[in-house]
């Protein structure tokens, strides 16, 4: 869809759309979850949120640019990454329900 959308759009406007429609999803929810975070805390979202915005940019200039199926292999390593950050920083071992829904 990114493909078909980048003939018309540019990465920024899709990204931008992209991120519009997230937000608003995540809005909805807001009044149920808020919790005020600490100053170090809102430096850290506005951080990952610059990172994630511009990981966003690059990986719809990738699906603009090239075959997906070129991409797929990239895509679906992001969950072995996925493990091996989990497992290295955190500890964190894969139980059985996460690799029930590795498949």
């Amino acid at each position: 869809m990114v493909r078909q959308l980048s003939a018309t759009e540019s990465s920024t406007t899709i990204t931008l759309w992209q991120s519009l429609l997230m937000g608003s999803f995540a809005l909805v929810l807001l009044p149920f979850v808020w919790v005020t975070p600490t100053p170090l805390q809102l430096a850290l979202l506005i951080l990952m949120g610059l990172v994630g915005g511009a990981a966003q940019w690059l990986l719809t200039e990738a699906w603009a640019s090239a075959q997906v199926s070129s991409l797929a292999p990239y895509s679906y390593s992001a969950l072995l990454w996925s493990v091996l950050f989990g497992w290295v920083a955190f500890g964190d071992v894969p139980g059985v329900s996460m690799l029930a829904g590795a498949h």
